[in-house]
């Protein structure tokens, strides 16, 4: 193998490249129906009715009245507006919409004549009309409504200082991909056109949490950055080797870029739940790189691993060899116990397979294939670069070692 280190580096160097093109390509991949098992009974009869009855994917979206009383005049007219928004939104249900201004949300009462009912906000009660004013009397009967209509506690707060709309989205084999960072963004929206002084607007849902989640991947690079900083200062207090720790730490980077080059390739995209996967692929990358570059310094110091007494150490400076052939002993050594092992790694991601959810099978395959990629980038490519890695001041570092 080593007598075809160039040619290595290149194959290396190409693949590296057109999975960094694809790992570029990849998108946020969420789905509500992949968080539950879509095998198990109670999901199969959820899912033959889902079309009937609606789904449980949904966004609810309070408008609370900062005051604590929701009987004003401007709380109804934003909550006029903020339903008909809801209403708006293209990835909503719109026939499932529900809210105190939408005509499937009545109350029915016993009379003399037997029963009555009518929608909870009357036909006459019209806030978005310019210069309407409501009366007491206006606000009583809305608040009698509400009550006939049992939405108390559900789409209307108990203390009255609030109200919800709830919205169904479409169904996600409907035939149109839901976006999910679009519906968040649109929420988002509707809370800052309408919150105020006045009312505050809460939401929650699979669909906002996406979004925050994928908003909030900017920091979660800055997090990975951050770690491979520090990985790098740790490898170079350990190994006293700058080019040492900044070959461990690119090998790791590679297995990661081309976990996610393979991800686009395999036509999955990136779960949010499964975002840190690449922290578990590079930590494991870096953990068997370590052992690598231990091995090779070992090498290089004492002809083999630094183990024994301080002058067995210094007595044994002298079987010292280049890097091409520490390199070579490194490889030998560990290729198959690294193999194993993460093979072994490779096995217990993989029997995660067994767990009938998407989510869970998307991150098996993730890191199954993450750790399958760091056979190659640690126990062939590393083993390449440290060959031509030649460490300056090797008499200073090697009492170093022996001192430590």
């Amino acid at each position: 193998m080593f007598g075809s280190r160039p040619v290595i580096l290149a194959l290396f160097a190409i693949v590296t490249v057109v999975m960094l093109y694809f790992a570029t390509e990849l998108k946020v991949d969420a789905g509500f129906k992949k968080q539950i098992p879509r095998d198990h009974e109670y999901m199969q009869t959820f899912l033959q009715y889902e079309q009937d009855f609606g789904g449980a994917n949904r966004v609810l979206l309070a408008v609370v009245a900062k005051e604590g009383n929701m009987f004003t005049q401007s709380f109804f007219q934003t909550m006029e507006k903020v339903t008909a928004d809801v209403i708006a939104i293209e990835e909503t249900d719109d026939a499932r919409v529900r809210s105190i201004f939408t005509p499937n949300v009545r109350f029915v009462e016993v009379v003399e004549d037997g029963f009555a009912g009518g929608n909870v906000i009357p036909a006459e009660f019209t806030p978005s009309l310019d210069g309407w004013t409501a009366s007491e009397e206006d606000f009583a009967t809305v608040r009698s409504n509400i009550v006939k209509a049992g939405i108390v506690g559900r789409l209307v707060s108990k203390d009255f200082s609030g109200a919800m709309v709830w919205a169904d989205l479409i169904p996600e084999d409907s035939g149109k991909k839901l976006d999910y960072q679009a519906v968040a963004a649109q929420f988002e929206a509707i809370r800052q056109k309408y919150e105020n002084e006045q009312v505050t607007v809460h939401i929650i849902g699979f669909a906002k949490m996406v979004g925050d989640i994928a908003d909030g991947a900017r920091s979660v690079v800055g997090f990975f950055f951050l770690t491979i900083g520090m990985t790098w200062l740790l490898l170079f207090l350990y190994s006293t080797s700058g080019k040492l720790a900044s070959l461990t730490v690119l090998a790791a980077l590679i297995s990661v870029v081309w976990m996610l080059g393979a991800l686009r390739l395999m036509g999955f995209g990136i779960d949010p739940m499964n975002m840190l996967t690449p922290f578990l692929i590079f930590a494991i990358a870096v953990s068997h790189g370590e052992q690598m570059i231990n091995r090779f310094r070992g090498e290089i110091f004492f002809g083999g691993l630094e183990e024994g007494s301080v002058e067995e150490l210094r007595a044994r400076a002298k079987d010292a060899v280049g890097p091409l052939e520490a390199a070579r002993s490194s490889f030998r050594m560990l290729l198959i116990p690294g193999t194993v092992a993460l093979l072994a790694g490779c096995i217990g991601f993989g029997a995660i397979l067994v767990i009938p959810i998407d989510m869970v099978r998307e991150l098996a395959i993730t890191a199954t294939v993450g750790v399958a990629l760091t056979i190659l980038t640690d126990l062939i490519l590393l083993p390449v670069l440290l060959s031509y890695t030649h460490l300056r001041n090797l008499d200073r570092k090697r009492e170093y070692r022996c001192a430590n």
